[in-house]
């Protein structure tokens, strides 16, 4: 998976020089009003690109799949297995999706990109699904990494976090699958703060009302905002919904910020007023 990566290079061409050419999906103006900050980008990877990342992907589920009859079992909508890779191969792709990506957090958060070839978390959750698969309604959870003090080992600032979900499609040649997106009105939702009260478990269509779907196909990336960090946009309720034929393979990921320093000082300021 590293290597498969790391051969990617910048905007320019792909793997034996197949062209890329990243731009914003013709959907995108309807996608934000549904889904505020999000966008879907076509084109980010070539189809020789996606061919060996999914052989990848399916390979992880193999290997992970026989050793599996001893560990305690997932939930039945849970189809990922997750792989953490080098910052550095992941330069390729950060270079052609830079474009498309927010600068800040959040249309009230000041919180920037972290470096050009570190702001794409090197965390992937490497999902495989096959007929009747979906991923019930749930919230995408934001991580936060906070500087730690060597000697008392106890939280300090914030360093980083996630506000973004980045999914990478890396199949086309299914029906269904669909990423929907429901309205969150009068939803009653979990403790947890992660999943709806009820989900329905066909996929949460006969209790939720949609409010958008994507269909993504092969070398698509869609970036959609998480978690609930002031001053982001809201977290998006939504699902995998079913797989009604075929193999859908994606790669999901998230853009990480770092706070300002001026944010910081700004904050500070508040609470001694």
């Amino acid at each position: 998976m590293e290597a498969a990566l790391a051969a990617m290079r910048g905007p320019e061409a792909g793997v034996s020089g197949d062209t890329v050419a990243p731009s914003e999906s013709k959907v995108c103006e309807e996608l934000w009003a549904a889904v505020p900050g999000a966008v879907l980008v076509n084109n980010v990877l070539t189809e020789a690109e996606c061919r060996i990342l999914a052989g990848h992907v399916k390979d992880l589920h193999t290997s992970k799949g026989q050793c599996k009859e001893s560990s305690k079992p997932r939930r039945k909508s849970q189809h990922h297995h997750p792989i953490r890779v080098s910052h550095q191969c992941l330069g390729g792709i950060c270079d052609r999706l830079r474009p498309f990506c927010p600068e800040t957090a959040g249309p009230q958060n000041s919180a920037r990109l972290t470096a050009t070839s570190t702001y794409i978390s090197p965390f992937l959750r490497c999902y495989y699904y096959k007929p009747g698969d979906f991923s019930a309604p749930h919230f995408d959870k934001s991580f936060t990494e906070h500087i730690v003090d060597p000697d008392t080992k106890k939280k300090g600032r914030l360093r980083q976090f996630s506000s973004y979900s980045v999914l990478i499609y890396l199949t086309s040649d299914f029906l269904g699958g669909e990423t929907t997106f429901f309205h969150k009105e009068g939803v009653r939702i979990s403790k947890s703060g992660l999943t709806p009260v009820r989900e329905s478990e066909g996929g949460g269509e006969r209790s939720l009302d949609v409010n958008y779907r994507v269909q993504g196909k092969a070398g698509d990336v869609l970036l959609f905002p998480h978690g609930n960090h002031s001053g982001c946009h809201p977290n998006p309720l939504h699902e995998g919904s079913i797989l009604q034929r075929g193999e859908k393979l994606l790669i999901r990921t998230d853009l990480v910020f770092s706070p300002s320093l001026d944010g910081r000082k700004k904050r500070r300021k508040k609470i001694r007023r």
